[in-house]
């Protein structure tokens, strides 16, 4: 560690607070303000251990938001805990499974070859687009073509893209919830592997999609799946808790991995001043000095309330209202010593739009309606669609140490067909839901 700074200070600062919420709840490592302030301290720590080889440290200003936030979201967390009775033991009650027989096979031998179809549908586009904006190595040069023109031009798919994109994910996430609850509930046997298949086949997706959010965000929902289907049978144990916890790290693991790999395929590749520690680090550890820096310049005017965050409905708007503008949904970078970045932790977007007052009152919002969620799902909620729903839309709080992704993803049409999706597949796929 390197020499007592705030950043220093802000990491032990964070690692006191992670204690704290750890003991309060128990242990369960998924708890929301568990997780919001898990994930921060480890950023805090990235951040710290590089701070000397990039030159930046975390101002005053940046110090004090960032804690404050942390405080007010975990806040919230307890003061829901608390309302819901703190919810520790899950009701006993099995979730929904497949409908079994004949219509586990019929289901994947109509899955199967419809999810193979719109890969090749989704590719075609893809490469058709990449050869288009000059790409001359064939397949492989698609994402290496696609990812510069998205990150620097506003290089945007079509609408037909994102829809085969949507579907192949929450087949996929119901195909994982079937197998997990298979595998957890019964005696694993080899068929259940058969539900892997919609799953193998929705990575072609997750590649075109040239980043790395549907891939982290689909990890995400499976291990939030897993864990709540262990702790509905196995009860919200400390034991419970701990193994939960291996499977955290053994998913961040293979997150981690496939996190790499989609750089290599994107042209990011690995070197030696590229080294997976130093790939981490920026992804992770970047975003608090940087909101260190925007966090010390006065809160700019953008002329148009909620801009910031609510960009998908500024797009359904600016449809039906010309005069309404098209938001940019990029921030503008700073630059550090050898490394630039436009990511400033979850809680940038709400200064600009909330105010400091504003940001403090949503963080304990989103704390509190957070830790209601999952209190639900874990101790009350039987059925498939609440543990999906709750399941796909979890990835904010594992990602809020680094940028913001509630307002911002769900505030479009996208959100929208998920759910009506996982109402869809959950009725065709599951038993009717049991009484409870």
């Amino acid at each position: 560690m390197p020499e007592f700074t705030l950043l220093t200070a802000f990491f032990w600062a964070m690692l006191l607070l992670f204690c704290c919420n750890v003991v309060f709840f128990h242990c369960d490592i998924l708890e929301p303000a568990v997780v919001v302030t898990g994930v921060m301290t480890l950023s805090a720590f990235l951040a710290a251990v590089t701070q000397a080889m990039w030159s930046y440290d975390l101002t005053e200003p940046g110090f004090l938001w960032l804690s404050a936030s942390m405080l007010a979201f975990s806040a919230g967390s307890i003061f829901a805990s608390w309302h819901m009775g703190e919810g520790r033991e899950p009701k006993d009650v099995p979730p929904q499974d497949s409908r079994g027989g004949w219509h586990d096979a019929l289901a994947l031998i109509i899955l199967t070859p419809v999810l193979a179809i719109l890969a090749w549908q989704s590719y075609e586009e893809a490469y058709a687009l990449s050869v288009s904006l000059g790409n001359m190595s064939g397949p492989l040069g698609i994402l290496g073509t696609l990812r510069p023109a998205m990150e620097h031009d506003g290089l945007t798919f079509s609408r037909w893209m994102v829809y085969r994109q949507v579907f192949a994910q929450i087949v996929a996430v119901a195909s994982m919830y079937i197998f997990l609850r298979r595998a957890i509930y019964g005696r694993f046997w080899w068929g259940c592997c058969f539900w892997l298949v919609p799953v193998v086949l929705d990575l072609p997706f997750m590649v075109l999609t040239t980043g790395r959010l549907a891939m982290v965000s689909f990890g995400i929902a499976s291990l939030v799946m897993g864990a709540v289907l262990y702790e509905k049978k196995h009860g919200s144990t400390r034991r419970t808790h701990l193994r939960v916890l291996g499977g955290t790290v053994g998913a961040g693991f293979l997150c981690l991995v496939l996190f790499l790999l989609m750089g290599f395929l994107t042209g990011k590749g690995l070197s030696a001043d590229r080294t997976p520690f130093v790939v981490l680090a920026h992804y992770m550890g970047v975003s608090i000095p940087a909101f260190g820096v925007v966090a010390d310049l006065p809160l700019p005017e953008t002329g148009y309330p909620f801009a910031n965050t609510l960009v998908g409905p500024y797009r359904i708007a600016s449809y039906f209202l010309p005069f309404l503008p098209k938001v940019d949904t990029f921030l503008s970078f700073v630059y550090f010593d050898g490394i630039d970045t436009n990511v400033y932790t979850t809680i940038w977007r709400y200064l600009l739009d909330f105010g400091h007052i504003g940001m403090l009152v949503f963080m304990a919002l989103f704390g509190g309606g957070y830790t209601l969620a999952y209190h639900y799902v874990r101790s009350h909620a039987s059925g498939a669609f609440a543990i999906m729903l709750y399941a796909v839309m979890a990835y904010p709080i594992f990602l809020s140490s680094i940028s913001e992704h509630l307002l911002f993803d769900f505030g479009g049409t996208t959100t929208i067909y998920d759910i009506v999706l996982i109402f869809i597949v959950s009725r065709l796929l599951l038993q009717k839901r049991r009484a409870s």
